[in-house]
């Protein structure tokens, strides 16, 4: 989350273990390649402001 708050979205994209700079990183081989990747990277995006969001829901709470 700290990642997402600044806007570095671009590290949710790396393997584990690897850090590519510049918003480089492994480039797919394919079109069904490429599509899964990004299918990948939005669910990772949207698991991110799940857990967000339910965290401000218990800040609200308290």
């Amino acid at each position: 989350m700290r990642w997402y708050r600044h806007g570095e979205i671009n590290r949710v994209k790396q393997p584990v273990g690897k850090q590519y700079t510049f918003n480089k990183g492994p480039e797919p081989d394919n079109e069904q390649m490429r599509l899964a990747m990004k299918n990948r990277f939005s669910k990772q995006q949207f698991e991110v402001l799940k857990k967000y969001a339910e965290l401000e829901r218990k800040w609200l709470e308290k």
